[in-house]
């Protein structure tokens, strides 16, 4: 089989190759899966730049974002119990089952793990970070996973296609953010105390920040939930524009200055203010402006991480406001599941967000435009230098495949465009090398849907 492998950062930007191994045998106690698609995620650019702390040792095969189909099942994994928290539970696997697999693999006894959050697990380990992921032909599940408390596999319903399967962790991510919203209720007087409740009101005004892949999906999943009234906000015109046709949210607003989303917001909601504010991007800036939006009592929830270690909270606004702040990374392995049922009833419509598809060659060069300006490398602090520090390293065709873009934009122009084109794009292990990267930008969603089923084998 074919695969791409990361090796150790340092040796970047000399770290990544594809490679012809022998395809992966099957244990009596492992199941085989055939790889249809795995999306490139924000981690996975991190990682291509900077490796990941998760991963303690190099080769690795990355991509945690997967889809595909089992081809094989071992004699031991067939048919079997396990007990769970919640009482026995039969597992069966069978060659032909479409299947998502959950990235995070947690130890499921340190103190975390035994509250019931497996997500925030102290010794967690990851597909595509501590085992082989999805940026290959076949990936083996083995026994030791397979037979967690928590399922690891997930069954893709039949109507969901094993592309927009390979979405459902993200979508996953956005779920396990909105399911921690919490906000007070009014008071108890037999108890003497307030009350709570989590997730959204169905006339909450949600606001987030950020309009690039998960930014869309938080946006369409808080109108999924019955929010009253959801506000994008995006500092790029570009990308608010892609999300305007995605039709996520009721108000979109260009966000390039400080106090214009808050003189916005204000307008909108008549002066009542967000009662839910979500920052799905990497900005700090966007952390600040989530207090000057909030309402008193409201909720924020910092979803996207950024660079900076600290940020300038003003806790006066906490002191005399009263929000409640929550942050979520990843999500449990419980909500892929969630995400494939809203998929199936059509609540997700995680098509739109497949703007390109990936052959494993190209792979290096989408990571690698996603990633850069990198102001804490040396040769990559911008666009410019980036181009000439890669085509010093790499040759002078690595940026062949911008070629056929708009010939009026330079080359940093045309790297900048592409970078700002992409939501979601999908590696499909199979797609052959003169196909390179398929995008498909400018077709309808049903328009995707027809180009997919024909790359992409159920």
């Amino acid at each position: 089989m074919r695969a791409f492998f990361l090796d150790n950062p340092t040796g970047f930007p000399h770290h990544v190759r594809v490679k012809e191994i022998p395809d992966p045998e099957c244990g009596d106690g492992e199941i085989l899966i055939k790889i249809a698609a795995c999306a490139i995620c924000g981690t996975d650019v991190k990682k291509f730049f900077k490796g990941h702390k998760l991963i303690k040792s190099y080769p690795v095969i990355t991509g945690h974002e997967l889809s595909g189909t089992i081809v094989q099942v071992g004699s031991r994994v067939r048919d079997f119990e396990i007990s769970t928290p919640y009482g026995k539970e039969k597992r069966t696997y069978r060659e032909g089952q479409r299947v998502v697999v959950a990235p995070v693999i947690a130890c499921e006894e340190c103190a975390n793990c035994l509250d019931g959050r497996p997500e925030a697990c102290e010794n967690r380990e990851d597909i595509g970070f501590n085992y082989n992921g999805g940026f290959a032909e076949y990936m083996v599940v083995p026994e030791r996973i397979l037979k967690k408390k928590i399922p690891p596999v997930y069954f893709v319903p039949d109507n969901v296609s094993l592309y927009e399967a390979a979405l459902a962790e993200p979508v996953a991510c956005a779920i396990h953010a909105q399911s921690k919203i919490i906000r007070y209720l009014g008071w108890k007087r037999e108890e003497k105390k307030y009350g709570f409740m989590a997730g959204l009101k169905p006339e909450d005004v949600v606001v987030v920040i950020g309009g690039g892949p998960l930014g869309c999906i938080h946006a369409e999943l808080a109108k999924a939930q019955g929010a009253g009234c959801v506000i994008l906000a995006q500092r790029s015109a570009y990308k608010l524009k892609m999300a305007r046709k995605l039709q996520v949210a009721d108000y979109y607003i260009q966000n390039p200055k400080p106090d214009i989303l808050k003189e916005k917001v204000k307008e909108i909601t008549q002066g009542k203010m967000a009662d839910v504010v979500i920052t799905a991007c990497s900005a700090a800036e966007a952390q600040i402006q989530a207090f000057q939006i909030v309402k008193k009592g409201g909720f924020i929830s910092l979803f996207g991480g950024i660079p900076e270690k600290t940020v300038n909270i003003p806790t006066n606004e906490i002191h005399y406001n009263g929000p409640l702040i929550g942050g979520t990374s990843g999500a449990s392995p419980y909500h892929l599941e969630v995400a494939l049922n809203l998929m199936s009833q059509g609540r997700i419509e995680a098509v739109k967000y497949i703007t390109h598809l990936v052959n494993l060659n190209s792979l290096e060069k989408v990571l690698f435009v996603k990633g850069i300006p990198r102001r804490d490398m040396p040769g990559f602090s911008t666009v410019e230098e980036s181009i000439l520090t890669m085509k010093r390293e790499k040759g002078e065709s690595f940026f062949d495949f911008l070629n056929e873009d708009d010939d009026l934009k330079d080359l940093p122009g045309k790297i900048i465009s592409f970078k700002d084109s992409i939501l979601k794009a999908l590696v499909i292990p199979y797609l052959p090398y003169s196909k390179k990267i398929i995008p498909l930008v400018q077709f309808t969603p049903p328009e995707r849907k027809k180009i997919l089923d024909s790359l992409i084998n159920a």
